[in-house]
């Protein structure tokens, strides 16, 4: 089985788009939810390849029905990608505790910290863990973030690992809701950038 697609959606005159997404599962590993775009530009009576990948602006313009998916990229049953670790290395970056001092080209913590862990999926995040605006790309925030009903607010784990369970069950919601299908792939290659149609192959093999 392959990966499941939308119809063409044509976006502009000269140009077409589709939603590819599933249940990716590579080798032997956990399946995990993937969501990615094509775009193919028209010249002549031809289709040819121009974009792909995540696209999340894109998809959200003209497939809006798929915004709420997206939240989802890369995650699989048992949780986001490095969900705690990754989590707390962000939240130290937040209260200026990190270990490695923030690079101009660096994410901004902020949002690396509710993207990598999700936050604002569940309805309760925003009542137990109040955050501050970003400050943008490689910045600490000005305010302190408020973790209600946590002692020890340096260590963000014991709170990730509490509403881990509410995430994974929010997970099968939304396989359901999308009636995800799991295709399977070897293990990959690094793909050269600018290889679409290598990629798509490799994947659709």
């Amino acid at each position: 089985m392959t990966e499941q697609f939308t119809e063409w959606k044509e976006i502009s005159p000269n140009e077409r788009m589709r939603v590819n997404y599933g249940l990716h599962q590579i080798g032997e590993q956990e399946p995990y939810i993937t969501v990615t775009a094509e775009i193919e530009e028209k010249r002549g009576n031809r289709w040819v390849d121009s974009s792909f990948g995540t696209m999340p602006k894109e998809i959200a313009k003209h497939f809006p029905e798929f915004k709420e998916l997206m939240r989802w990229h890369l995650v699989s049953p048992e949780a986001p990608m490095h969900y705690l670790a990754n989590g707390q290395y962000w939240w130290e970056h937040i209260l200026g505790t990190g270990k490695f001092e923030l690079r101009s080209y660096d994410a901004d913590p902020v949002e690396a910290f509710k993207s990598t862990i999700l936050y604002g999926v569940l309805p309760t995040d925003e009542e137990e863990l109040v955050l501050p605006k970003g400050a943008g790309r490689g910045k600490r925030p000005s305010e302190e973030p408020t973790l209600y009903g946590e002692e020890d607010v340096l260590d963000i784990r014991p709170w990730l690992e509490q509403r881990l369970p509410r995430i994974q069950q929010d997970f099968r919601d939304v396989v359901e809701q999308y009636d995800l299908k799991v295709f399977r792939t070897k293990k990959l290659k690094s793909v050269a950038d600018g290889d679409v149609r290598g990629l798509k192959n490799k994947l659709l093999k």
